[in-house]
């Protein structure tokens, strides 16, 4: 998508490995919550510094479940939205 000019965001949401123990547990009763919160964030940024004025979310298992919730906390947004299944069939 960058390639075709795209401007592409993709947080690293609490709830991953990457920031350590505390970053990783600080979903954990709040699943959808903090979580969002953090793809919301990271779209007012891309607002706020002009670099994307049409937003699309998409993902699959977890990031497919948080574009759900995107879309049902924070509708106004999106001009597009793509879930995948979590489980696929091979």
């Amino acid at each position: 998508m960058a390639s075709r000019g795209w401007t592409v965001l993709e947080p690293n949401y609490r709830g991953t490995t990457v920031y350590g123990h505390a970053w990783q547990i600080a979903i954990r009763l709040d699943m959808g919550g903090v979580d969002t919160h953090d793809y919301a964030a990271g779209v007012e940024y891309l607002k706020n510094e002009g670099l994307a004025d049409r937003i699309a979310v998409t993902g699959r298992s977890h990031r497919g479940y948080l574009t759900m919730i995107c879309l049902t906390q924070f509708p106004a947004p999106w001009c597009g939205v793509s879930s995948r299944a979590i489980y696929e069939l091979a």
